[in-house]
This record gives C-alpha cells, sequence and structure tokens, in this order.
C-alpha cells in the first residue's frame, strides 16, 4: 500500500540495497573491527569483506552484548514523520503532532482527517511502560506496568478491535477509537505494523490481526494478508515482533518463526506460488533476537517538528535480522544470496523489479549511520 502523502513534511526515504554473493551461514560468534568506515561510526561482525553492511541508528540501543530479557526491547520514545510520543522517568505517555486520526486521545473533531499539527504535549496516559505506532500515525498502542495493552486511532481492519467498515482503508478518519481502547489484557509485549498489531502474552501466546499489503508482488492478486480479529499464530514464546509486511516470533529454545510478505525471502523461508505465509512458520534455530525492516528498537531522535525529515537510510523493507544467541549476525531477504527474480511493483505505476535475494538467513555486519540526523 501506498503510504499516504501528507503536506508540510518531506520524507526522504531511501532504500540501501548492498547486493553481495555472501552464501554461506555463520555458526561462530563474529568480533568488533575496531577500524571505522566513517565518522562516528563502528562496524560488527565485519571479519568477511564479502558481508552486506546495513546501517543502525544506535547499536547499543540494540543490547547485543547482553542476555535476552523482553524490558530491553521496550520502547519508551518514538519518533515518527507525523508523531512524536515518548514515556517520562514517572511512567507517564505524552504525545505530540498529527491527531488527525484522533492518535493521541484528544476528542477534537476539527482535527479529524486536518494536517495542522498540535504543538504541545499532550498527556495521554499513566503507568506505561512500552509505546508503539503505526508508521503512517493511524494508530497508537501502549502497554502498562499491569500488562494491559491499549490503542487508539484509526480501527484498519478492525486493529483497534472494532467493527469494521468497507471504505476503512480508503476513508481511515471514517472509523475512529478517539479514546484508549483495552484491547488485551496479560500482555508482556506488543508491537505494531503499518496496519496490524502482534502481542506477546504472559502465557507465551503470540497473536497477530490487521493487514499486511505489499506493493512488491509477484500476482497483483495476492496482494494482502489480513485478519480482523487476533488470530493465534504461535505457543511458547518470549519474543515476538511486527513489521509494515511481516511480523516474527522466537520461542523458548530459540527457534524462530515468521509470516507476511515473503516476495523476496525475507520470511527465511523458499518462496512459493503465494506471495504471503499465511501462518508461522519455521526460519532458523538458535535465535535471540529478531528485527524486521529496522534494525532498532527506540528512536533516538528527541524532538518532533512540523517539517520534520525522516531518515530511512536504515530502513530496509525486504529484509529480516537476526542475532544468533551465540553472537552472529544474520540477515535474509532482498540484496542477499545468489537466487534471483522478478517481481511486479504495483504502485501509481506499475513497473518489474529485478534482484538477487536469499530464503535463507546469511551473515552481516551492522554499521552505525555515518551522520546522525540532529532535530535540535
Amino acid at each position: 500500500m501506498k503510504k499516504k502523502a501528507i503536506p508540510k513534511i518531506l520524507i526522504v526515504c531511501t532504500l540501501l540495497l548492498t547486493i553481495t554473493g555472501c552464501s554461506e551461514k555463520i555458526k561462530s560468534k563474529k568480533e568488533v573491527n575496531k577500524e571505522t568506515p566513517g565518522e562516528n561510526t563502528a562496524v560488527i561482525n565485519n571479519e568477511n569483506e564479502e558481508d552486506t553492511i546495513f546501517y543502525v541508528d544506535d547499536i547499543e540501543d540494540l543490547h547485543l552484548d547482553e542476555e535476552f530479557k523482553i524490558s530491553n526491547y521496550y520502547i519508551r520514545n518514538k519518533v515518527t514523520g507525523l508523531n512524536h510520543y515518548y514515556i517520562d522517568a514517572n511512567n507517564v505517555l505524552w504525545g505530540t503532532g498529527r491527531n488527525s486520526y484522533l492518535q493521541m486521545g484528544l476528542i477534537n473533531e476539527d482535527d479529524i482527517n486536518n494536517l495542522e499539527p498540535i504543538y504541545y504535549d499532550v498527556k495521554i496516559a499513566e503507568n506505561v511502560i512500552h509505546v508503539d505506532c503505526s508508521v503512517n500515525g493511524y494508530f497508537m498502542i501502549y502497554l502498562t506496568d499491569t500488562g494491559e495493552l491499549y490503542g487508539v486511532g484509526a480501527n484498519l481492519n478492525g486493529v483497534l478491535c472494532e467493527p469494521v467498515n468497507a471504505d476503512d482503508m480508503l476513508n481511515p478518519w471514517m472509523n475512529l477509537v478517539s479514546q484508549p481502547k483495552l484491547l488485551m489484557e496479560d500482555v508482556v509485549y506488543a508491537r505494531s505494523g503499518r496496519e496490524s498489531i502482534t502481542v506477546l502474552k504472559e502465557d507465551g501466546s503470540v497473536w497477530w490481526w490487521g493487514q499486511f499489503l505489499s506493493t512488491s508482488l509477484t500476482k497483483q492478486t495476492q496482494s494482502h494478508m489480513e485478519n480482523q480479529q487476533p488470530q493465534l499464530m504461535l505457543e511458547d514464546a518470549i519474543y515476538a515482533v511486527c513489521g509494515d509486511i511481516g511480523a516474527a516470533a522466537i520461542t523458548k529454545n530459540g527457534e524462530l518463526y515468521t509470516w507476511g510478505c515473503n516476495t523476496w525471502g525475507q520470511c527465511g523461508v523458499a518462496c512459493g506460488p503465494d506471495d504471503y505465509i499465511r501462518n508461522a512458520v519455521k526460519a532458523a534455530d538458535n535465535v535471540k533476537i529478531v528485527w524486521l525492516e529496522d534494525i532498532g528498537f527506540e528512536t533516538t531522535n528527541l524532538k518532533w517538528t512540523e517539517d520534520i525529515i525522516m531518515d530511512y537510510n536504515d530502513h530496509y523493507e525486504y529484509n529480516t535480522f537476526i542475532q544468533t544467541r551465540d553472537g552472529a549476525l544474520m540477515a535474509c531477504g532482498i540484496g542477499l544470496g545468489k537466487e534471483k527474480k522478478v517481481a511486479e511493483i504495483y504502485e501509481d505505476m506499475e513497473e518489474e523489479k529485478s534482484s538477487i535475494y536469499s530464503s535463507e538467513f546469511l551473515s552481516i555486519s551492522i554499521s552505525e549511520k555515518p551522520s546522525k540526523q540532529s532535530l535540535q
């Protein structure tokens, strides 16, 4: 789905696709290379010159050298092109920016479908430990210290657990949840995609609902994957994550399961006649943590402005990344390996895209972006 164009915001979205011939899985931990390829950068896993380097915003935010702990991955600061949400030291959730879908829980009918931002911080909720939101600003979710997951904003495809209207996708402001709504209890962790949510509960069950819609497909007739009600995807899990067009979860014994768009093998399994993996499938073993599309958790940008310029040089829409329990960094998807295919890009104009890809996880290196954008 093409993202909604927002006047007054310049969104620079550059997909870095470095192509190599690397095809061997890494089974042992790699060391940090002290040589830096650019200003203020550090490269990890760079023993093999053939490793593809992917950019990250902040390596320290990844907790690579620490044991798995779910609280390491809570998001307390989230900045998009439309909003800034943050949790203060007293666990109060605040928001600023657009309220065009009432995504800040501030009821003002004049805000609906209105791009004029709110310039002051709005208090949204107390006792909050984690926040996430749709990159398009459609909705926001937050988790309390008692395990309650709330959501507010546009109810696309029932993502906020309200009845669905036929024209929600074309007119998201016509089906709004104007006050934070309790979506699920006994929640340990939750992540938002562009139009969907993945939830991990205390009992280890993983739930997903909403919609994945990719514009890079082999068949336009398979344009999307959706569930309008929470669907049980996996059990016995310790972690789960949601991207814009895919999701993943890790079990207690380190098995990685994925589902969603697999046009470029980004689910870590062979591409098939359907561009979507519609049920969770095992993709790897011995996995500590997984990232979809972006390698990171927190947003390091601390300020939001009306004319913010978002830097997407570390966004990889068709890649999945993992760190194994022995420390190796790996990835699958477009720009890796030796498999090759042609897919259609369905946006304003239909065109073909040809690229190499890997449906298996291969060794990679990561580096902080050469320069960090200042929003002061």
